[in-house]
């Protein structure tokens, strides 16, 4: 029986990115697992960084997880 794996956040931290040209930018990083697979990484413009957002995308890496072969 296929188990469904959910994404679980292991740790949120803040960054800074600095382009070449252009101003800095402000980015959440939210690391996380998928059941036992990962970690894997998502960063997000703080000014978009919501829990809804964050979920949505956690969720896309999840739901292709579980199809992959068990």
């Amino acid at each position: 029986m296929a188990t469904n794996l959910q994404a679980t956040v292991s740790r949120v931290t803040t960054e800074v990115r600095i382009p070449v040209f252009g101003p800095a930018q402000r980015l959440m990083r939210v690391d996380y697992m998928v059941g036992t697979h990962g970690p894997f990484t998502l960063s997000i413009p703080a000014e978009q960084f919501t829990a809804a957002r964050v979920k949505e995308e956690m969720d896309k890496i999840a739901a292709t997880i579980n199809q992959l072969p068990q």
